[in-house]
């Protein structure tokens, strides 16, 4: 086990889903600082395993919204089985936390956080423990707001399930 000084010293690289370094790309930074939507924390590798892989890319902070003066952060945390966007939207494919909840908060930035939390199949299970989901949360989003520059500014947590659970050890 890695003492937990050592794992939140850079446990975590800011790179788009493609795994680009932050600043590769002109595109990753707005010029009011905030990350484009494509940039996520992700992990520093992925596994060897494609359907890791795969499940893997949905996993980090994703900015769904930038907001328009932005007073305040809304970050959104997924459930047992969830994913940072799937869980969120509707059967017609909208994702409320981007296509209506900027409408009635245009002063938020609005963020999703995925993480693994797999149990429906025995080849791709979640190994992660509780204290690792959190630590990773905390590790991912205080990254992300340091980057650009927000650590300041309040957060409001909508959380389903697990995702409460994790929000709660964090604390």
């Amino acid at each position: 086990m890695i003492p937990i000084s050592n794992r939140l010293k850079r446990p975590f690289d800011l790179c788009s889903e493609e795994s680009e370094p932050l600043g590769s790309s002109p595109q990753q930074l707005r010029s009011n600082g905030s990350l484009s939507p494509s940039v996520g924390l992700v992990r520093d590798t992925f596994q060897s395993n494609p359907q890791e892989q795969s499940r893997s890319q949905g996993f980090g902070i994703k900015e769904l919204s930038p907001g328009i003066s932005l007073i305040i952060d809304i970050v959104a945390i997924h459930g047992l089985d969830g994913h940072r966007e799937a869980s969120w939207t509707t059967d017609n494919g909208s994702l409320w936390l981007r296509d209506f909840l900027p409408q009635d908060v245009p002063s938020a930035r609005i963020l999703t956080y995925g993480y693994d939390a797999y149990t429906q199949s025995a080849a791709a299970l979640s190994t992660q423990t509780l204290d690792g989901h959190a630590e990773s949360f905390l590790a991912r989003l205080a990254s992300f707001r340091r980057i650009s520059d927000t650590t300041k500014r309040p957060i409001i947590f909508i959380a389903h399930s697990l995702g409460g659970i994790i929000l709660k050890h964090v604390g």
